[in-house]
């Protein structure tokens, strides 16, 4: 990123949309109204003219209306670019506008070459004059990407430029240290600096001498002219002590109107909340000082971070001996990861806890054990001592390379982190990394986690009392607050992340709630452990936006909810009336497959599903739903699915819709054998070009009668000698609720179903309740509205491709209709 670049260097522009940048320069009080040739704006990467445009035009206006001429301009503006054609294309933009106030065209010359320079930002040297406003987006560039000199370049100037971070951290700091008093610096940049560790210098520099007065969320915003994956926010900073801040949350729908309305509405100190089009945003008292990262959210929920944050203590805490830290990572898992012990010495294996032993919500260990090398006291045994653990080490190809054999070769047996002896024989609540929610699950002691689960340990907390308070969605919270959220809505659950969550003071809980607690971690009740977990932090559920329809009878249920329980209603209303018709016209039909052979008993729920696809449809798509919506397989001829959607005759998603009345013991096999078939078979027939060039999102929707009956324990474990081990995490489970719990979390885990909804309800009702969080009619929801936003991203990435699909729908209208 230097003046003598190569051609193919990343420059890291992104170039920005007119409103948001007159939205910007509203938010900076950079205003016509005001005499801005008395100002000094600076835009540190102008691009091709996307802010300096606008900041043109305001400039001139202001400069008619306080009869100032164009030579009074020249020290108004300063702008940097490191390319040729960028700087070029500014000021040919810039000239126009002058010459077409009324300008000379010599005049105007003079001035864009006085304004725009071509030139580093971060290593440009100062005229020493200090910046009214500065505003741009600065360019995305990884600091690895950069070239090594011209990366320590950067850092030694630029010292918040810490860690494996972006460039813009720089541009940030170069921004602010040139304010003048009241000065205000306004971005729409990458919002990552300020909940990761690189940003931590930044928000430091920021806490000490600067003040947060706007930060608005907008990763769902069409910001820029073309799709990125930026992760954007408008961030407003200004050199001021720091006051009060609105922080504005917003959805896909965010746009021109709702910005200068908000922007409006935000000059008026007295706004508490506004709410609008695609946002809702709040006025902070205050907010989050030092290096501690920055949270994001509804209003709502950064006032509950603010709250716990004030009068609770971290999780992590050394006072009450309660830690939060990482499993072992070995550098090369398929040596130091085995199956069998008697590869090495009994005294070197550990038995080894990994991710698959927690998906069922309780410890069920898979039989994985660690090859040990290291001594209680911390020291490396001695190969000599240990002969069979030498030889199978010795056996694995490229143990001898790693980065920690090289650098010691006397240890070259060694794994990268040492084993913590002391932390064998704790209880440890263990949590995996990439879940959509916090999912802690106990291990009682005698197995050593490994990296890729993360562990909390205590002298102070009863652990199953913990494990309610981080299994309710006050703990969800924290995490969703500062974590780095992943395509899908994946969240990063991190030590950094999981350290921040406040907990209460474990001695001032009472018995009753701390056994409401316990009952709802042994049960996996996200509902009963949110209302406990309330209880002990003495807060209202209804203040924080963390109600659901069933947590407190005065709380309005969602929307979504609302319909879902419709839908399930008018399920049991048709199968009732089935049953008359069958029994009307004299029909027998066994058990209850009378009101199942009749169909249509799921018709409003997959008119609300396919509701939910409305705004693909207004945009051109094809909803199909009732009836027979066949697609093709590849282990069958076809199949009809209940909900299929496509664009341009692409298919983009399909969805089954199932029931399950009664018979539940006789019938689980078979529901898992047809969901497994079902969407390999489609998958398979993605693979074989069968389905044209997009692969399709598959959802799976489940009604299931509640069942208070439990699992006849005789079917669940079976004595009778068999030459293979079966899986043991169905043995301990007691209902079939909890096995279809489980199966599901499967199939999701391994991509089978992008996206489930497991719904439970009794005889006439609407929703009883939803056994997975993450599996839950809000969550299926949000996962459509997901897939609706990616689809449009890659209409707007490829639209050639929409008008020319490889496998038109005509394809999919197979002569011969399949069974279901």
């Amino acid at each position: 990123m230097t003046l003598g670049a190569a051609p193919d260097q990343n420059y890291g522009e992104v170039f920005t949309r007119r409103w948001v940048v007159e939205v910007l320069l509203d938010l900076t009080e950079y205003t016509s109204d005001r005499d801005l040739g008395a100002r000094r704006l600076v835009e540190p990467s102008c691009g091709s003219g996307a802010f300096l445009g606008p900041v043109v035009s305001r400039l001139l206006t202001s400069a008619k209306s306080h009869n100032r001429d164009f030579a009074s301009l020249g020290g108004a503006i300063r702008a940097y670019d490191l390319q040729p054609e960028h700087v070029e294309a500014s000021r040919e933009l810039c000239r126009n506008l002058l010459t077409a106030a009324g300008a000379h065209t010599s005049e105007a010359k003079n001035l864009v070459e006085e304004w725009i320079s071509h030139s580093d930002f971060l290593l440009a040297e100062s005229d020493g004059t200090e910046a009214n406003v500065v505003v741009g987006n600065p360019p995305y560039i990884r600091y690895d990407d950069l070239p090594d000199q011209l990366a320590a370049q950067y850092r030694s100037t630029w010292p918040t430029m810490r860690g494996r971070g972006d460039i813009y951290v720089g541009f940030f700091e170069r921004s602010l240290r040139m304010l003048s008093p009241e000065g205000k610096v306004g971005f729409i940049c990458a919002d990552r600096w300020m909940r990761n560790q690189y940003g931590a210098d930044l928000r430091k520099l920021v806490a000490k001498d600067y003040g947060v007065e706007h930060i608005w969320v907008m990763h769902d915003v069409d910001a820029f002219e073309r799709q990125v994956s930026a992760y954007p926010a408008i961030t407003v900073l200004g050199r001021h002590e720091q006051g009060s801040v609105v922080v504005a949350d917003t959805t896909s729908e965010f746009c021109e109107t709702s910005a200068f309305a908000l922007a409006k509405a935000s000059q008026d100190t007295n706004l508490n909340e506004f709410a609008d089009l695609g946002v809702k945003a709040h006025r902070l008292p205050h907010w989050f000082g030092g290096d501690e990262l920055w949270p994001t959210g509804s209003p709502a929920r950064l006032a509950l971070i603010e709250h716990l944050n004030d009068h609770f203590q971290p999780l992590h805490d050394p006072r009450t001996g309660t830690k939060v830290s990482i499993g072992i990572a070995t550098g090369a898992d398929k040596a130091y990861v085995i199956k069998d012990p008697s590869l090495v010495e009994p005294e070197r294996v550990l038995p080894l806890a990994m991710r698959r032993d927690l998906m069922s919500g309780t410890f069920e260990w898979q039989g994985n054990y660690l090859v040990n090398p290291w001594n209680a006291d911390g020291s490396l045994v001695s190969l000599a001592d240990y002969p069979r653990m030498g030889a199978h080490l010795a056996r694995q190809p490229g143990i001898r390379h790693r980065f920690v054999a090289q650098k010691d070769p006397a240890s070259w047996y060694r794994t990268i982190d040492k084993v913590q002896s002391s932390l064998i024989n704790k209880k440890k609540l263990l949590l995996q990394d990439m879940k959509t929610t916090i999912h802690p699950v106990l291990e009682q002691g005698g197995h050593y986690p490994h990296h890729n689960l993360y562990y909390v340990i205590s002298d102070s907390w009863d652990m199953e009392v913990l494990g309610g308070i981080l299994l309710s969605r006050i703990a969800q919270a924290f995490i969703e607050a500062y974590c780095v959220r992943m395509r899908g809505g994946t969240l990063r659950f991190q030590a950094q992340y999981l350290k921040l969550i406040r907990v209460p003071n474990s001695d001032k809980i009472d018995a009753g709630t701390q056994e409401a607690l316990r009952t709802a971690f042994r049960t996996r009740d996200v509902e009963a452990a949110t209302r406990a977990a309330a209880k002990a932090y003495g807060i209202a559920l209804k203040d924080y936006e963390l109600m659901t329809v069933d947590t407190d009878d005065t709380t309005e249920p969602s929307k979504t909810a609302h319909k879902f329980d419709a839908a399930i209603e008018s399920f049991w209303k048709e199968r009732e009336r089935q049953a008359k018709e069958q029994k009307d016209k004299g029909k027998k039909d066994t058990g209850t497959r009378g009101t199942t052979t009749g169909g249509q008993h799921l018709n409003a729920l997959q008119e609300l599903v396919a509701s939910q696809f409305a705004d693909l449809s207004l945009s051109g798509a094809t909803v199909l739903y009732k009836g027979k919506n066949t697609l093709p397989g590849y282990f069958r001829k076809a199949k009809n699915w209940d909900i299929v959607v496509t664009w341009n005759d692409i298919l983009v998603a399909a969805i089954e819709c199932k029931s399950q009345v009664g018979s539940v013991g006789n019938n689980f096999n078979n529901r898992a054998e047809e969901m497994l078939g079902n969407a390999v078979d489609l998958r398979y027939a993605f693979e074989e070009d069968l389905l044209g060039p997009i692969e399709p999102w598959i959802g799976y929707i489940f009604v299931f009668e509640h069942e208070e009956d439990k699992v006849d324990p005789k079917k669940r474990k079976s004595t009778t000698k068999r030459p293979h081990a079966l899986e043991t995490a169905f043995d301990n489970l007691s209902t079939h609720t909890e096995q279809y719990r489980l199966m599901f979390q499967r199939l999701v885990d391994k991509k089978i179903y992008d996206a489930m909804c497991l719904i439970t309800t009794r005889r006439g009702e609407g929703v009883h309740s939803e056994p997975v969080q993450e599996m839950s009619t809000e969550h299926f929801a949000a996962a459509v509205e997901d897939r609706i936003t990616k689809i449009k991203d890659y209409v707007r990435a490829n639209p050639a491709g929409f008008k020319q699909a490889d496998t038109p729908l005509s394809l999919f209208a197979l002569q011969q209709d399949p069974q279901d």
